[in-house]
């Protein structure tokens, strides 16, 4: 695909069901360009906010509308501003909850629902969980690290409200959260989410190996499941789950020593 002239490298964060893709161009000084890539190849260069000189597009969806954030890269540095860019182009900035500084956004919905991370004034953490509606406003939804978020507006990830190391949870579009069983482990993380509120992911050891994880599904009321091992053993990771239920992610292979020693893509179908 094509970049800019001058650019020392590029990077494709997304793409659509009509095959345009969004990521951004990268130049010696540190500074990004947003950019957006037909089907064909052919690029555009996306805009960024007045007053900010770098950026990037993280996600698009199927209608064209794309995401990301834009900042101005100075010796002094600053914040991320979150944006939305429309299917022709036009930027335009997302709202910021009342104390966040700045914003990341990571990701948007075919309907519009746009999530990311925020920062607190006077800390350097992109840690808040954000979740803006498709009419605009938005949400802190806590501490932690969100994964994906569906149509409904409900993210998942692991919060860092009660546990620095992350605990398994989802931020319900009410506003709540729920804590997510997680059994007999240490800590984990909720990767993703499909429309109906099915989620997967993983749980790690409280001790030894950290990649011997074990693959876990968590139904909408909350349930957990953990996953049917493969052939290569008990361990393995969760990373994706469609509307049908299909889950992808690896299964983990391991010597007589119990190190992991082999990793394989896995799909699980119910």
């Amino acid at each position: 695909m094509a970049l800019p002239d001058g650019a020392r490298g590029g990077n494709a964060s997304a793409v659509n069901n009509s095959g345009v893709a969004v990521g951004d161009a990268s130049e010696e000084n540190n500074i990004s360009h947003p950019l957006r890539w037909r089907s064909d190849g052919s690029r555009t260069d996306l805009p960024v906010l007045p007053g900010d000189n770098s950026g990037t597009a993280t996600s698009i969806n199927n209608a064209g509308t794309a995401v990301g954030w834009t900042e101005k890269r100075d010796a002094a540095g600053g914040s991320a501003h979150p944006v939305r860019w429309n299917a022709a182009g036009a930027v335009s900035a997302l709202p910021l909850p009342a104390g966040i500084a700045g914003a990341r956004t990571s990701q948007i919905t075919d309907n519009g629902v746009v999530f990311g991370h925020g920062r607190l004034a006077g800390s350097t953490e992109y840690d808040r969980v954000l979740v803006w509606a498709a009419d605009g406003t938005v949400r802190d939804a806590g501490r932690g690290r969100g994964y994906d978020v569906n149509r409904a507006g409900t993210a998942v990830g692991a919060s860092l409200d009660d546990n620095p190391n992350g605990v398994t949870a989802r931020w319900n579009a009410n506003g709540t959260r729920t804590v997510l069983a997680n059994p007999a482990e240490a800590a984990g993380e909720v990767l993703a989410i499909n429309n109906r509120g099915a989620a997967v992911g993983y749980a790690w050891p409280p001790a030894g190996n950290p990649a011997l994880d074990k693959a876990l599904l968590w139904k909408p009321d909350g349930t957990v499941v953990p996953l049917p091992q493969s052939p290569l053993g008990p361990y393995a990771a969760a990373f994706a789950i469609n509307d049908a239920g299909v889950i992808a992610g690896f299964a983990v292979g391991t010597d007589g020593a119990g190190n992991a020693t082999t990793w394989r893509a896995t799909v699980w179908k119910r």
